[in-house]
C-alpha cells in the first residue's frame, strides 16, 4: 500500500477500475441533495450499510472511469467498486456537502463516560494500491499475497467490493467475529500451509477450525492491505484518560447530528 495523502489532497480513486488492462482512477461528484438524503433515510435503506452507500453514490457520483449517466448506473457497477473506492467517494461527498467536521458519539469503554468526539475529515489519510503491485487474475480481479514464514502459510486474497460490504455489514450486527471470518472466507482465493493447498471457493466455516493465532494472522494480514480512507481513529477519554479505538459509521457522518441543528450560522462559517 502507498500513502496518497490527506483526503482534500487526493483527487483520484485510491483503487481504480480496470478496463482493457488499464487502471482508471478519474471520477466526478456533485453535492448531496435533500432528495438523496431523504432516500438514504428511508426505512428500506437506512438499516443496510450497503444500500445507504449505493443510494449516496447513485445520487452524487456523475462519472467514474469515463462512464456517465445510464452507463454508470447500469447493472451493479457501483456495487462492484472496491470498498476502498466506495468509502473514499462517500467521504468526498460528505466533505463537499456538509463539511469537514464530523461529530462521533461514543461511550468510553473503561469508565462509560459519554464522549463527543469531533473528527476532522481533512486529517484522514488515504491509502492506495501501488501500480503493478498486485497480480491480476483472468477475471480481472486484483490479487495480493501474504506470507507467514513462522506459521508456514501463504494466502492469496482479492480486495473486497460493495457486494462484500453489504453482506458483511448484515452479519456484523449479529456477530462481529462471524463477520470477520466471513469477509476472509469471501475474499480468500488460495491457501497453502504445511498440510494442504486449497483454492476458492472456501466454505463459510473455513476459519472456524483454525487456531486463533492463524485466524488473527489472516485478519491482520488482510486489513494491512486494505486501500482507501483510514476509517479508524484513537480517542482519549477526558475523564479517565483511557485510550480506545473508534470507527466511523455511515450514520455518524452522512446524517446531521440533532445537537448540530441548534447551532447558528456560525457553524456554517466553520464548515461543521
Amino acid at each position: 500500500m502507498v500513502l496518497l495523502g490527506k483526503l482534500p489532497e487526493v483527487n483520484e480513486l485510491p483503487c481504480g477500475v480496470i478496463r482493457d488492462g488499464e487502471i482508471l482512477r478519474d471520477y466526478d461528484l456533485t453535492e448531496m441533495t435533500g432528495f438523496v438524503r431523504k432516500a438514504m433515510a428511508s426505512r428500506k435503506v437506512r438499516t443496510d450499510v450497503g444500500k445507504v452507500i449505493d443510494t449516496l453514490l447513485e445520487g452524487c457520483v456523475t462519472s467514474i472511469a469515463g462512464l456517465e449517466g445510464k452507463a454508470l448506473k447500469k447493472g451493479s457497477f457501483l456495487r462492484s467498486l472496491l470498498i476502498g473506492d466506495r468509502d473514499f467517494l462517500m467521504l468526498k461527498i460528505r466533505h463537499i456537502s456538509i463539511g469537514n467536521i464530523v461529530m462521533v458519539n461514543m461511550n468510553c469503554p473503561s469508565c462509560q463516560e459519554k464522549l463527543d468526539v469531533n473528527l476532522d475529515l481533512d486529517e484522514i489519510d488515504i491509502w492506495g494500491i501501488e501500480k503493478d503491485a498486485d497480480e491480476i487474475d483472468p477475471n480481472g480481479r486484483r490479487i495480493f499475497t501474504k506470507v507467514s514464514e513462522k506459521l508456514g502459510i501463504t494466502a492469496k486474497f482479492r480486495y473486497p467490493d460493495g457486494i462484500d460490504q453489504t453482506v458483511i455489514a448484515q452479519v456484523a450486527r449479529a456477530n462481529p467475529v462471524e463477520a470477520q471470518h466471513r469477509i476472509l472466507n469471501r475474499c480468500l482465493v488460495e491457501w497453502r500451509d504445511k498440510d494442504s493447498q486449497l483454492a476458492e471457493p472456501f466454505p463459510p466455516n473455513f476459519f472456524d477450525g483454525k487456531a486463533i493465532r492463524v485466524v488473527d494472522w489472516a485478519d491482520k494480514a488482510f486489513e494491512e492491505n486494505m486501500p482507501g480512507p483510514e476509517m479508524n481513529f484513537e480517542v482519549t477519554c477526558g475523564v479517565c484518560g483511557a485510550e480506545s479505538a473508534a470507527n466511523m459509521e455511515s450514520s455518524d457522518f452522512l446524517f446531521p447530528q440533532t445537537q448540530n441543528k441548534k447551532k447558528s450560522t456560525s457553524s456554517d462559517e466553520t464548515g461543521s
